[in-house]
């Protein structure tokens, strides 16, 4: 007979505004959120709005912060100081638990759709009912799940590799230089799922599907061009 470990986690979204604010001090907001790579803006709606940050800007928040993403997210070390957990986001914006468990682990998802056609607007990244994958399977792989997220696609510019509403597992960006692959990407001021290939000159944004065409940045406009992560698995929900 095999027993189930299981680790349940709550996620307060009142709580997570306090730690931020203790954590961002008397430092000006547009100082930190330059320093955790976002707008002050988009700072403020994590502060005093009640948006909770996907879990890439919860990650680079607790690096500017200088304290670990468990204690940020979720309080897990008062002190803030502790050692990573490796766990997942909790997988609502409202207060709930998630299991993780010996044979399977959740993943985050997210109610958004990166376009695989024309481009879909995003102001906010809510959270959806989390995905179970295998933790053998990602621990071979080499995949973290607090740096992984579930995404759905949207559109047929990249059939036949990628079709429209197929569920996406995100390799969340962590600093390794990008190489040629598939990504999820925010490009004026949608979210897409594209293939990428790099070279000194810029990079080409190419659509699998042939009816579309390809895009150049040149290496002058790849500011513009923010990586969201790597898509790693894609399949189908029925």
């Amino acid at each position: 007979m095999t027993t189930e470990k299981a680790l349940k986690v709550d996620f307060d979204q009142s709580s997570f505004s306090e730690r931020l604010n203790k954590v961002i001090g008397n430092e000006p907001i547009r100082a930190f959120a330059r320093r955790a790579d976002m707008s002050d803006s988009g700072l403020k709606r994590y502060l005093y709005e009640g948006t909770i940050p996907p879990i890439d800007r919860a990650l680079n928040l607790a690096r500017a912060g200088g304290v670990t993403f468990d204690w940020l997210v979720f309080g897990i070390d008062e002190a803030g100081g502790g050692a990573r957990t490796n766990l997942p986001i909790a997988p609502s914006s409202y207060v709930q638990g998630f299991h993780l468990t010996d044979e399977f682990t959740t993943i985050p998802a997210y109610q958004v759709e990166a376009s695989a056609g024309h481009g879909s607007q995003i102001t906010d990244e809510p959270l959806a009912e989390p995905m179970a994958f295998r933790s053998d399977w990602l621990r071979r792989e080499g995949f973290d799940p607090a740096k992984m997220a579930v995404i759905r696609a949207k559109g047929d510019s990249m059939e036949p590799t990628i079709n429209d509403g197929d569920v996406i597992l995100v390799r969340l960006k962590n600093g390794e230089a990008p190489r040629d692959g598939l990504y999820v990407l925010r490009l004026d001021g949608g979210l897409f799922v594209k293939r990428l290939q790099f070279d000194l000159g810029g990079v080409r944004i190419i659509s699998d599907n042939p009816l579309y065409k390809s895009r150049d940045l040149s290496k002058a406009e790849l500011a513009e061009l923010d990586l969201v992560g790597r898509v790693v698995w894609a399949g189908k929900k029925f």
